[in-house]
């Protein structure tokens, strides 16, 4: 059975998706440019089976964004991304 762990790694793939992030004007103060930032990385799950959530964290911020996802081999993965400033020492959306 093949895995991830299997895969062929494209290092000029990653480098590129790092540039087309870091191109991304996305401040933490700025939502549509860290909700730009949650769409690119959404792209990146198309066709893969993963369930995604996005949740408005409240006005002035960017989204949140939840990915779920369980191989044909069973193995699981989920992942969270937000960009909001701490507030007394919590993230805003830490739970």
């Amino acid at each position: 059975m093949t895995g991830y762990r299997d895969m062929k790694v494209d290092v000029d793939a990653i480098a590129e998706d790092i540039r087309r992030l870091a191109a991304i004007e996305s401040p933490t103060s700025h939502p549509a440019g860290v909700n730009a930032v949650l769409d690119m990385i959404a792209g990146w799950f198309e066709g893969t089976g993963a369930t995604l959530q996005r949740h408005k964290i409240r006005d002035g911020f960017g989204d949140l964004l939840k990915a779920h996802s369980a191989s044909p081999g069973g193995e699981r993965f989920s992942f969270s991304l937000s960009r909001a400033p701490k507030q007394g020492g919590t993230q805003v959306g830490e739970t």
